[in-house]
């Protein structure tokens, strides 16, 4: 039998916590806010759980609620901790829900506009038309959490051979984007883009390797530089007047 009655409940306003009996009690706040907690003890470890506020779960409701947590702690099981798993299971199904709705299309442009702000027009629309031609055919329409290992080999595989530096480009604009979509919680897991340890297994290293190694063009001989200036200036266009430029002054087309 409980020692509160639902006038007293009603009529109670001073700050302070009210037992009801077996760990059943009401906490009225300095706010006048009032709610029911109940106090349980389980494998030698006290807890406290709330189980709703006043006037919306009444005293009735709160002892019926009471009693059915009881039982599972009568039963072995914790109901704070079955009540927190719940609602993390409820988190995670709607962020999934959430995730399924942004294709990677969308994803790929959301990152070039965090990050392509000081890209130059003409490397933002490469940047986009490397994943229109290599990417979006294969995954552009899935989300996130759906881009699995076998879709980037689906995706990589028939370039590895014959394009291996925009393959691997492609790749990494890939990790970069999906790295950026489990940061905003739309993916969960390892990024199947990732090359160290995962990718570099299934695709070839050497390939990857000879792309990346530095291809320098021949040197002209001395003894046909005349030759190429007299060239030079029969072209008036300004590429023409640039090497012409390098020519007489020795200067560099790169900064060190």
């Amino acid at each position: 039998m409980g020692k509160l009655t639902a006038k007293q409940v009603e009529n109670l306003t001073e700050p302070g916590t009210y037992e009801d009996g077996d760990g059943l009690r009401m906490v009225i706040k300095d706010s006048g806010r009032k709610f029911w907690v109940l106090r349980f003890q389980l494998h030698g470890k006290r807890r406290e759980m709330g189980l709703g506020g006043y006037p919306q779960l009444d005293l009735k409701k709160a002892r019926a609620a009471a009693y059915e947590h009881k039982v599972q702690i009568l039963n072995g099981t914790d109901p704070l901790a079955k009540r927190q798993a719940e609602q993390a299971a409820q988190r995670e199904a709607e962020r999934r829900e959430m995730a399924q709705l942004i294709t990677f299309e969308k994803l790929a442009a959301d990152y070039r506009d965090a990050h392509g702000l000081s890209w130059s027009e003409k490397w933002r629309k490469g940047w986009l038309r490397k994943l229109e031609l290599y990417a979006f055919p294969t995954i552009g329409k899935l989300s996130a959490d759906q881009i699995e290992t076998k879709h980037l080999i689906k995706a990589l595989q028939p370039l590895w051979s014959t394009k291996t530096r925009t393959a691997d480009e492609v790749r990494g604009q890939i990790e970069q984007i999906l790295d950026a979509a489990r940061a905003r919680g739309l993916r969960t897991g390892e990024n199947p883009a990732h090359w160290r340890g995962h990718l570099e297994n299934l695709l070839s290293r050497h390939e990857k390797k000879k792309a990346r190694k530095r291809q320098h063009h021949p040197a002209l001989k001395w003894q046909d530089l005349p030759k190429l200036v007299e060239a030079l200036r029969k072209d008036p266009s300004h590429v023409s007047v640039a090497a012409q430029l390098l020519i007489l002054t020795g200067a560099r087309s790169h900064g060190c």
